[in-house]
């Protein structure tokens, strides 16, 4: 039996709202509330990947144990593209030209290199 310790105040079903797109076909718009706390979940101690797709508004995110993890995965993702795998169960590879950009964040970030924008 799984326990629910965060249950939704919006209630939702598995961190969404389902509406009907097509006959058979259904998709889930995303509860907002549930994102954060998801959010606030893999935030602890892990490194949260986000992933901006160009013509989305939002991003994809997931998170890895380690900074290794995270910058290994960044690098894939910048030169190869992003696969996941969607709500209807299918495989989707957004190629590299389709992203906006990739962010890690996470615990001890920093670098020996700062740099600064110089705005001409």
């Amino acid at each position: 039996m799984k326990v629910i310790t965060n249950r939704c105040p919006n209630g939702c079903i598995d961190g969404g709202f389902p509406y009907q797109v097509g006959e058979d076909e259904w998709e889930l718009e995303q509860c907002q509330w549930c994102a954060e706390q998801k959010e606030k979940e893999m935030s602890t101690n892990d490194y949260v990947i986000k992933i901006f797709v160009k013509g989305n508004p939002g991003f994809f995110q997931y998170s890895v144990g380690t900074l290794d993890q995270a910058a290994d995965h960044m690098g894939k993702i910048v030169s190869c593209g992003y696969r996941r795998v969607n709500d209807r169960g299918q495989l989707v590879q957004h190629m590299p030209c389709e992203l906006e950009r990739v962010v890690v964040s996470g615990p001890k970030l920093s670098t020996e290199y700062p740099d600064k924008f110089i705005r001409t």
